[in-house]
């Protein structure tokens, strides 16, 4: 007889209703759009990698780096006429 498997989920957004969910993300995403101070994006980001680290752990950070380098590396990129 097959026992049925329960999956552990890390983060408690699985638990909500996919509109809440959706609402959520989209009242973030806006926000984060709209509201460009740098102390807010600071916030926004430190928020965002925070999580992922929760959830992914050591991964999430070596993606953030290499992300973050990069995208710091074709801003340099930019801004020098290259």
């Amino acid at each position: 007889m097959r026992q049925a498997v329960k999956h552990e989920n890390r983060d408690t957004f699985s638990g909500y209703h996919p509109t809440v969910n959706f609402l959520y993300y989209a009242l973030v995403l806006l926000f984060s759009m709209c509201l460009m101070h740098p102390v807010y994006l600071a916030i926004s980001l430190t928020g965002a990698l925070a999580y992922d680290i929760y959830l992914k752990g050591r991964k999430a950070v070596r993606f953030a780096v290499m992300g973050l380098a990069a995208h710091g590396g074709a801003c340099s990129a930019g801004q020098s006429g290259l």
